[in-house]
C-alpha cells in the first residue's frame, strides 16, 4: 500500500484540480500532506517499533492504510482530503520502518539484500498498480474517489496475512524472551542437513551481541559509542534519496509528462504506466543481484546514470522551450491551440517525436534509481543499527527523508514555474545525483553477506578511520575492496 498511496496522487491530481478548483499551492499541499503525515509517523513510530515490536506495527500501519483510503474516497471537501492523506502518510511511515526492520531480523544474512528488496518491489507494483488504476478512471469525473478507496482492500489483505507470521526473533531475544526467540527464528528457516548446526551458531551469535536493555536513548551517551557514522550514514543516503529528483517524478508523473508533450489525461497517464512498468523491471534486477553483486556498486551505477539521464531531460526541457506557466493546470479550451499544441509551446510542434526521447530518457533514470536507492537505502538502513535501537535511530533517520521530501515536493511546481520550465529543477537533481556519488564512493561500506553482528563491529571504527581506509590513506590497517565483485556461492 505504500507505493500505491504514493502513486495515486498522480493520476487522481487533475480530477481533484477541476473538482475543487485547487491552486498551485493547493496541489502541493495536497502532495506533501502525505509527507507530513509520514514525518509524523517516523517521530512516533521508531517508539512503537522497539515498545510493541515490529509485528504489532506492521498491524496498526495497516488498520490505519484502511482508515485513511475510506476518509479520502468519501471526501467532500478540502480540508478532509487533507485528513485522509496525512493519516496515510503516518501509516506510511510506520509500515516502511518496521517491514524493513522485521525483514532484516528474520532474514539469513546470504539473502538478507534480497528479501528486503522484495519489500521494495511490493512497493513498486504498488505504483505501477496504481498508474493502471489511474488510466482506468481517467475518464470518471468522479475516479478519484474509486482510486482512493480501493487502497483500503490492500490495508485489510496485509492486515490479516501479517498475522501467520512469527515475531522477530531478535526482538523477542531483547526482551529476555529466549525460548520463544528460538522458536520463532526455527520458524523461518530452511530445514536442511546442516539446519540444526547453522540455526545454533546463528542463535548463539545473536545472544553474543551486548545490548543494553534499559531502554534509555541518548543521544550525547550513543554518540560516544560510535553511532555516529550509522547514523551520518543513514542521513546521507536519505537526503540523496530524495534530493536526486526520483519522487517529484513519481508525485506529478501525469503533470510533468504533459509538460513534454502527452497532453491529455490518458496519453499522460500510459506513459506514467511506463515509467512505472520501467521501475518494477529495475527493481526485480536489484532483487535478483544484490546480494551478489553488494549494495554498493548498484548504489554507483545508478547515482551515475541518473545524473546523465536527468540532465538530457533537462536538456530537453530548455531546448524545446518547456514552459512553466501551466505546471499547475490541465489544458482547455482557452490554453489549447487549434493544432492541438497549449499556447507557450510546451513541446516545439515542429518536433513532436521529442517527447519520446524525454519519456525514455525518465524511464532510465527512473530504472537507474530503482536499481539503486530505491531498494538499497532501506537495506542498508535496515542493517547498520544497533539491536536496542534500531527502530528509532531508523526512524530518526526516516524523519528527515520525510521532511526533505517534503519540502521538495512542497516546492516542485513553484520551483519550475520560477524557472520557467522544468530544465531548472532537473539540472538541480542533475547536480545531487553527482554529489551523491562522491557520498557512496567515501562513505558507504558495502554489508553483503555479513551478519548484522558483524555489520555492527565494522562501523565501530568510526567515520574518519573508514574514509582513511577509502582513500587508502591508511597505513596502520589493511584496504578494504571497494566493491566486491565475486558471487556468492
Amino acid at each position: 500500500m505504500f507505493g500505491y498511496d504514493i502513486g495515486i496522487v498522480s493520476g487522481a491530481m487533475h480530477q481533484l484540480q477541476q473538482h475543487f478548483s485547487l491552486s498551485c499551492l493547493e496541489q502541493e499541499v495536497m502532495v506533501s500532506s502525505l509527507l507530513l503525515g509520514a514525518l509524523g509517523g517516523s517521530l512516533f513510530g521508531g517508539y512503537l517499533i522497539d515498545r510493541v515490536g515490529r509485528k504489532a506495527s506492521i498491524v496498526s500501519a495497516s488498520l490505519l492504510f484502511l482508515v485513511g483510503a475510506m476518509i479520502l474516497a468519501g471526501a467532500m471537501n478540502y480540508g478532509t482530503l487533507l485528513l485522509g492523506r496525512i493519516i496515510l502518510g503516518f501509516a506510511m511511515s510506520l509500515s516502511a520502518a518496521s517491514e524493513c526492520v522485521y525483514v532484516s531480523e528474520v532474514a539469513p544474512a546470504k539473502i538478507r539484500g534480497s528479501l528486503v528488496s522484495l519489500n521494495e518491489f511490493g512497493i513498486t507494483l504498488g505504483i505501477l498498480l496504481s498508474y493502471f488504476i489511474g488510466l482506468a478512471f481517467a475518464t470518471n469525473p468522479s475516479g478519484w474517489r474509486y482510486m482512493f478507496g480501493l487502497s483500503s482492500i490492500g490495508g485489510l489483505v496485509v492486515c490479516i496475512t501479517i498475522l501467520f507470521l512469527p515475531r522477530s526473533p531478535r526482538f523477542l531475544l531483547l526482551n529476555g524472551k529466549t525460548v520463544e526467540a528460538k522458536d520463532a527464528l526455527t520458524q523461518v528457516r530452511t530445514r536442511s542437513e546442516s539446519f540444526r548446526v547453522s540455526l545454533e551458531e546463528e542463535f548463539t551469535s545473536m545472544r553474543n551481541l551486548p545490548v543494553d536493555t534499559s531502554g534509555c536513548f541518548s543521544f550525547q551517551q550513543q554518540c560516544n559509542r560510535k553511532l555516529c557514522f550509522p547514523v551520518f550514514i543513514g542521513i546521507g543516503l536519505v537526503v540523496f534519496q530524495q534530493t536526486t529528483g526520483e519522487p517529484n517524478v513519481l508525485f506529478y508523473a501525469s503533470t510533468i509528462l504533459s509538460q513534454l508533450g502527452f497532453h491529455s489525461d490518458t496519453a499522460a497517464g500510459l506513459a506514467a504506466v511506463c515509467l512505472g512498468l520501467s521501475k518494477v523491471v529495475a527493481t526485480v534486477v536489484c532483487l535478483l543481484f544484490v546480494d551478489r553483486l553488494g549494495r554498493k556498486v548498484f548504489l554507483l551505477i545508478g547515482s551515475m546514470v541518473m545524473a546523465f539521464t536527468i540532465l538530457g531531460v533537462a536538456i530537453v526541457s530548455f531546448v524545446n522551450e518547456v514552459q512553466g506557466v501551466y505546471m499547475c493546470s490541465t489544458p482547455n479550451a482557452s490554453n489549447v491551440s487549434l493544432a492541438g499544441n497549449i499556447t507557450g509551446s510546451p513541446i516545439n510542434p515542429g518536433v513532436p517525436e521529442i517527447k519520446w526521447v524525454a519519456l525514455m530518457l525518465l524511464m532510465i533514470f527512473i530504472a537507474a534509481y530503482s536499481c539503486s536507492f530505491g531498494p538499497v537505502s532501506w537495506i542498508i538502513l535496515s542493517e547498520i543499527f544497533p539491536l536496542n535501537v534500531r527502530g528509532r535511530l531508523f526512524a530518526l533517520v526516516t524523519c528527515f527523508n520525510w521532511a526533505v521530501n517534503l519540502a521538495i515536493s512542497a516546492s516542485f511546481l513553484d520551483f519550475a514555474k520560477s524557472s520557467q520550465g522544468l530544465a531548472g529543477p532537473f539540472v538541480t537533481s542533475c547536480v545531487f545525483c553527482v554529489a551523491a556519488t562522491v557520498f557512496i564512493y567515501l562513505v558507504i561500506p558495502e554489508t553483503r553477506g555479513k551478519r548484522l553482528e558483524e555489520i555492527s563491529a565494522l562501523l565501530d571504527k568510526g567515520l574518519i578511520s573508514f574514509m582513511r581506509t577509502q582513500c587508502r590513506c591508511s597505513n596502520d590497517e589493511p584496504s578494504m575492496p571497494l566493491i566486491r565483485m565475486e558471487a556468492v556461492s
